[in-house]
């Protein structure tokens, strides 16, 4: 399977829970993703962006919520989000083991700036961009 960059309606349109009661600034990251390299059907693809996008509204977006000025999220978030990485890869690795389309167990690395060589089963792969962020996500070894 190809990557197709840029599925924002995707993930959007698979999205869980009201709309309403999502952060206004999960939109922009769904926007911003981007599938580097997927071999996954495009059912789990969406699927995993779903993952991500509510791993992200948990863990930063939650605690940044309302204690602070409209102008300092940006600074917030960057900094929540640079302290929570492992938390951000461990909740998104639990949801993916826990999710019944994904059979076996899964690894996960998130980061800004690394590089990653990593021996995985056929299809089951998936390699992600948004914010300026990357997220692989591997089974390798069922």
């Amino acid at each position: 399977m190809t990557a197709r960059p840029n599925q924002p309606a995707a993930a959007a349109a698979t999205a869980s829970g009201d709309p309403a009661e999502r952060d206004e600034r999960v939109s922009d990251v769904i926007k911003s993703f981007e599938v580097v390299h997927a071999e996954l059907p495009d059912d789990l693809q969406r699927r995993v962006m779903d993952i991500v996008v509510n791993a992200y509204e948990r863990i930063v977006y939650r605690p940044t919520r309302k204690p602070w000025r409209k102008e300092d999220f940006k600074l917030l978030e960057r900094e929540v989000e640079r302290t929570s990485l492992r938390s951000l890869a461990e909740a998104i690795k639990k949801d993916l083991d826990r999710d019944k389309e994904f059979e076996g167990l899964w690894h996960v690395a998130i980061g800004r700036s690394f590089s990653l060589f990593v021996t995985h089963e056929r299809g089951k792969f998936i390699e992600l961009k948004f914010n300026d962020a990357t997220v692989v996500c591997w089974q390798h070894g069922a």
